[in-house]
């Protein structure tokens, strides 16, 4: 820093020594250094404030890495009204991920392994989500489905029946619809994650709705139901 010409090296204007800023021997952490000591040189996110010497880029891969989150550049470019990525400004502000922004990144991460860890995974995207049209992709082929009604026509061709998903898979997926499409594979109806209560066919159902009263998420989340894509083919147990 040149203090009489008021500038970095690099001829970014700085006010020299007629900033009083300038000539605190703590201004480099916003002159509460215990709070801002800032020893790694990463993004303040505690103000949420550019430094000189961050990028977008790294910030991106800092708050990507805290809020579990799957932002790109651009996307952190546009929400912050920054024109070009690659010029960005000590005194700009980078606001943080919403909670969507989480129940995105994990939506992304079902579809790609293509299957829930388990019903409290699936528990918790419903809790964090506020997007009716977000939805996950699962891998039928990692599914049973026992069929306990009688085949009916489809109108998409071939034939359908109701049951349910077998397994410690039942608490996530429940009662469904499966197709037996004309090429004699199975797939399952898309449907849609929530707490509403369900038709009863047999004592298991009625302890589901039972779980679905006393499971309910609290109060204070967004609490909104997401859809499920069944992808490939499902095995099929027939009565």
């Amino acid at each position: 820093m040149d203090p009489i010409l008021g500038q970095y090296l690099d001829g970014t204007p700085n006010s020299g020594v007629y900033n009083s800023l300038n000539l605190a021997l703590t201004g480099y952490g916003g002159l509460n250094p215990v709070r801002f000591n800032d020893p790694t040189g990463l993004f303040n996110e505690d103000t949420g404030e550019i430094e000189k010497g961050d990028t977008l880029n790294a910030i991106r891969n800092q708050l990507n890495a805290k809020y579990n989150t799957d932002l790109s550049t651009s996307d952190i470019a546009n929400r912050n009204n920054i024109n070009n990525p690659d010029k960005i400004y000590p005194g700009q502000n980078i606001k943080p991920p919403v909670l969507q922004d989480r129940a995105n990144a994990l939506a992304g991460e079902v579809s790609k392994r293509g299957k829930f860890l388990g019903k409290g995974e699936a528990d918790w995207l419903y809790q964090i989500n506020s997007d009716r049209n977000l939805g996950v992709t699962v891998d039928a082929s990692q599914l049973t489905f026992k069929r306990d009604g009688n085949w009916v026509r489809d109108p998409k061709g071939g034939k359908k029946a109701s049951g349910h998903v077998t397994g410690d898979e039942y608490w996530i997926h429940g009662q469904g619809t499966v197709r037996h499409r004309p090429n004699e594979t199975y797939g399952l109806y898309d449907g849609s994650y929530d707490f509403e209560m369900h038709s009863v066919r047999g004592l298991k159902d009625i302890v589901r709705n039972i779980g679905t009263i006393i499971g309910a998420p609290p109060a204070g989340f967004p609490n909104t139901p997401y859809s499920i894509h069944y992808k490939g083919n499902v095995n099929v147990k027939n009565p």
